[in-house]
């Protein structure tokens, strides 16, 4: 055994008694110990280990249920064969995890006559310890492979790739019949990128395979150029209930076609370009009524209608369109905003006519932009509009009293002049009816007559002795307390 250099016999019970060889016990010993350091063996209560001072600290160890643990242990080769190891002498659990790779069987070594059948189950492979490194080319084979071994949940996401696989490996002769199904395939595991130019053709999917029900999404991006052609989608038969059918046609001018029934169908045109107007987006019936969104502006060749009566607004307080142009216009009940500027009945055919040419070229100047591109548009509308609310074809004041005179409107510049005919809005246009600002001179009361002055532009209130019919163009509806000159609101009326 060696020399003993310590025995150390405690002072308390033994914790067991240690047989001998001979028969006899040696009582009361706690631990026998050689050496010191990592070069030390002891026994005690747990066991024989050497290379620490305890025992599952040691790199070599026997326990009393006989189990070895050590760092290594060389074996001469050709030493243990399947021959003398007894069945069932080593199996999965008797070997640790990571003992046994790949590097430590000789190429070869262990092929399929030598293992019995069922021997290795996919329960016994840890993840990732069978690679596409480790498997030869060809080394597995269909025939080798029981039907139903390899399914979707055995093997890791992204294990399989195109490169894994040989060229024509797979083919559909290999497939057994409803094998692969869209539950069997994860997210995005099939893509262009995996499947190589002209591998699928319509002649290798039955009919109806492929459902929109089966196509999580479609996008541009995950179709390349020419992959899919032809020009009908459906999503069900024409002709059913409205609203549960949807055919979707694309003809080389660029329309895609709609219908929900087989009598109500319609066009959807994409960018087209009708000399210099760009047409964005076109909806287009059947029946010739059309809808287009243009570069500039919003066209239709059909009546806009309501879905309800007494229903719905155009524009809001906040939000209000800048101009309205009509041929005719019916209003069942009209209500001028408080603070509305310009409300008031302006007579343009009071004008020149070089005066109304003017004010409406730059009226209509915006609409001289259509064809243009649309951000140079937008960059120029807000001048356009600012240029137009500021201009004045007539040179005439806010309040300018106006009379008829050779042939055009002119300031007044006589007395009670029976030839009043307007006064002028802030922009020079004649205002014939409305409540409005008037230019007075001299002193007025609410209700007070106003007739022509001499002073030029001018009204003054007419004497309560003097008759003037067709000399008066307003009515004051404020006092004015100053004998200067200055504005006062009035009902505009000729009478």
């Amino acid at each position: 055994m060696g020399i003993i250099k310590e025995i150390v016999q405690p002072p308390i019970p033994p914790y067991q008694d240690i047989p001998y060889k001979g028969g006899t016990d040696i009582r009361s010993l706690k631990e026998l110990k050689v050496g010191g350091g990592t070069d030390i063996l002891k026994v005690n209560k747990e066991g024989l280990f050497m290379g620490a001072d305890n025992f599952t600290d040691a790199p070599f160890s026997v326990d009393y249920d006989g189990n070895i643990t050590g760092t290594s242990l060389t074996i001469a080769d050709g030493s243990i064969t399947t021959a003398k190891l007894a069945d069932e002498a080593v199996t999965a659990g008797k070997i640790k995890t990571g003992d046994i790779t790949a590097t430590q069987i000789a190429s070869s070594t262990i092929t399929t006559t030598q293992i019995k059948a069922g021997t290795i189950v996919t329960g016994d492979i840890g993840a990732n310890t069978i690679l596409a490194g480790n498997i030869a080319a060809n080394a597995i084979e269909t025939s080798e492979l029981k039907a139903d071994c390899v399914t979707t949940a055995k093997i890791d996401a992204g294990a399989v790739g195109t490169t894994e696989i040989a060229n024509t490996a797979i083919t559909t002769a290999k497939i057994k019949n409803a094998n692969i199904t869209e539950a069997k395939i994860g997210s995005l595991a099939v893509t262009v990128g995996k499947i190589g130019s002209l591998a699928v053709t319509n002649a290798k999917i039955a009919n109806a395979t492929i459902a929109y029900g089966k196509i999580a999404s479609v996008s541009a991006t995950t179709i390349s150029t020419g992959t899919l052609t032809g020009r009908t989608i459906r999503t069900a038969a024409p002709g059913v209930a409205t609203g549960s059918a949807v055919v979707i046609t694309g003809g080389n001018n660029q329309n895609v076609s709609f219908y929900y029934n087989a009598s109500s169908r319609g066009f959807i045109r994409g960018y087209t370009t009708v000399g210099s107007e760009v047409t964005y987006i076109g909806i287009e019936a059947t029946s010739g009524r059309k809808l287009e969104l243009k570069n500039s502006y919003i066209s239709c060749n059909g009546n806009f209608l309501p879905n309800a009566d007494n229903s719905h607004t155009m524009g809001s307080s906040t939000n209000r369109w800048s101009d309205g142009r009509f041929e005719d216009i019916t209003v069942d009940d009209l209500v001028v905003s408080v603070g509305c500027t310009g409300c008031a009945y302006q007579e343009m055919n009071l004008l020149t006519e070089t005066q109304r040419k003017n004010y409406m070229d730059k009226r209509n100047k915006e609409a001289k932009l259509k064809g243009r591109k649309a951000k140079d548009i937008l960059a120029e509308q807000k001048t356009i509009r600012e240029e137009y609310r500021k201009y004045n074809p007539t040179g005439f004041e806010r309040g300018d009293v106006l009379v008829w005179d050779n042939d055009k409107l002119q300031k007044c510049k006589t007395d009670s002049s029976n030839l009043v005919l307007a006064i002028s809005s802030e922009k020079g246009l004649p205002i014939v009816l409305g409540a409005e600002s008037v230019k007075v001179t001299g002193k007025c009361k609410i209700g007070q007559m106003l007739v022509t002055s001499d002073i030029e532009g001018h009204a003054r209130v007419l004497g309560e002795e003097e008759s003037k019919r067709g000399a008066i163009i307003a009515m004051a509806l404020e006092d004015k307390k100053s004998n200067g000159c200055n504005l006062v609101k009035a009902m505009i009326q000729k009478m």
